[in-house]
């Protein structure tokens, strides 16, 4: 199962599973990653180190990606959200909440249709981004979001009918 999903995200995710159960009959695996390249990309000559500070008020120090340039920024709520176009349809959207506002506050109560609608109506302007350097990974377990779109029977083991993928019983 590692080596089928490590190669079908061409080795971005090189582990789904630690350990697979010798009962276990089937495994349901999906692997999604993206990979997106800016519009402008951040120049590597301004890439430098920097102190990043954490709320916690720990600072570290890390690599920062630099650029100037026009882009949409609007202001939204209690913070201040910018748009960094990639190549195609995708979009990062930075966000930076104003000065004492946590970042857990800010972002709980994001609409994402209204910073979509608010970045339509606003002008573009030139602003520099300073950010670290990142990378973002993360997991989620599908069960209760596949049991909500209808698939329940597939989880309880007095409804689940697999026979038509194996002989054996699956559950």
């Amino acid at each position: 199962i590692n080596s089928w999903v490590s190669g079908k995200t061409n080795g971005k995710i090189t582990q789904m599973l630690d350990r697979v159960n010798p009962l276990d009959r089937a495994y349901i695996v999906n692997a999604v990653y993206c990979y997106a390249k800016w519009e402008k990309t951040f120049p590597l000559f301004k890439t430098s180190d920097r102190a990043f500070n954490c709320e916690d008020g720990k600072i570290i120090n890390t690599k920062f990606m630099q650029d100037e340039g026009i882009y949409n920024v609007v202001k939204y709520k209690n913070g201040t959200i910018l748009k960094k176009p990639c190549i195609g349809e995708a979009s990062m959207y930075f966000m930076l909440p104003d000065k004492g506002v946590k970042v857990a506050d800010f972002v709980k109560n994001i609409n994402f249709n209204e910073i979509i609608a608010k970045n339509s109506s606003e002008k573009d302007e030139t602003w520099k981004i300073i950010v670290p350097k990142f990378k973002v990974e993360c997991s989620k377990d599908l069960n209760n979001d596949l049991k909500s779109l209808g698939l329940s029977s597939a989880f309880d083991p007095e409804t689940a009918d697999f026979s038509k993928i194996s002989k054996d019983t699956l559950y």
